[in-house]
């Protein structure tokens, strides 16, 4: 019976820490999933999407304060990005 201690070679070495750090990741992902924070599941706001038939209703955005807004649009049209600027003058109220 060999009662000597053997010494672990480099390889072995890895594969032992890169499989820890794997276990302890996954207990971390447990744990978290477990004790996480007790939050209630997302209520979808509009359910009707059978009722649209055109979809500019879809594609409508409210402002959320009457005011002058200027959002900007970046887009890349043959290798060159060009950035588009919009002003909107929102009334309250006016989506």
């Amino acid at each position: 019976m060999n009662t000597e201690r053997q010494e672990l070679d480099a390889p072995t070495k890895l594969v032992g820490f890169v499989v820890g750090i794997a276990f302890l990741f996954l207990a971390a992902l447990f744990v978290g999933d477990k004790i996480g924070p007790d939050v209630p599941p997302p209520v979808a706001s509009h359910t009707d999407h059978d009722s649209h038939t055109d979809h500019d209703s879809h594609d409508a955005a409210a402002a959320p304060t009457a005011g002058t807004y200027a959002p900007y649009l970046d887009f890349q049209h043959g290798g060159v990005v060009h950035t588009a600027e919009f002003t909107i003058e929102a009334q309250e109220g006016q989506s």
